[in-house]
């Protein structure tokens, strides 16, 4: 049984073209709240999941925007509060991962990484933050990456852009405070954690009131994943 309660929540998860990110927006919604998925390509998945949830008795909506672009993190903050009237937590799991060596990585590609790992998570909390500073409260966890904490599994673009949320996030944490935000990362081992449901369940908890009073924080998720059966 889900213990988590989110009713009369609304929440926004970004990056909804991959598994883990649907995965994270399913959780919300059985845990009882409104959720919003932004992507950019998977929209068969993405139409899926929204009506899955709907069938079960949920609320789902689903927003193809390209939030590399500010504009189109502005217009999707817009386009929420004028449907919701509020946004009270956001997952951001905005990921491009290529194992380049540096030798090898292109301008371009290094540019792409950071414009999809770093400024997009930037343009979208910088919209949605700024609502949830009207109303006083709110939770933001940003799903990075244990490879800038290690060096190893990644190339030096996202390990790079990876890092560079992980401070993000720090300063976020202390910038927002006074307004009643929460702000926090999870970094897992994607290689360990690639079919759990571990970090989307501490995403869940994060973003839920159960962990009020937890801001500021980096969770490495990079141990033993136990397997079936572990207590």
């Amino acid at each position: 049984m889900n213990q988590i309660e989110l009713n009369g929540l609304t929440a926004l998860v970004t990056g909804c073209d991959r598994e883990d990110a649907r995965r994270i927006a399913e959780l919300l919604a059985s845990s009882g709240a409104d959720v919003a998925m932004q992507y950019e390509f998977a929209e068969e998945e993405v139409s899926a999941l929204t009506e899955r949830i709907r069938q079960a008795g949920g609320k789902a909506a689903s927003y193809r925007k390209n939030l590399d672009v500010y504009e189109d993190a502005e217009a999707l903050a817009k386009e929420l509060i004028l449907q919701n009237g509020t946004v009270n937590i956001l997952i951001n799991d905005l990921k491009l991962h290529r194992n380049v060596p540096i030798r090898d990585l292109t301008l371009e590609e290094w540019n792409e990484s950071l414009k999809h790992n770093l400024y997009s998570v930037f343009h979208i909390s910088k919209c949605i933050s700024s609502e949830m500073a009207k109303q006083g409260s709110g939770s933001i966890v940003n799903i990075t990456s244990s490879v800038p904490l290690s060096g190893t599994g990644g190339g030096t673009d996202f390990s790079a852009s990876e890092a560079a949320v992980h401070g993000m996030t720090l300063a976020m944490a202390g910038e927002l405070a006074g307004s009643g935000i929460r702000v926090n990362a999870i970094a897992p081992n994607g290689a360990l954690f690639q079919e759990s449901s571990s970090a989307a369940h501490l995403a869940v908890f994060l973003a839920s009131p159960m962990s009020g009073g937890i801001s500021g924080e980096i969770f490495r998720l990079d141990g033993v994943a136990c397997g079936k059966g572990a207590v």
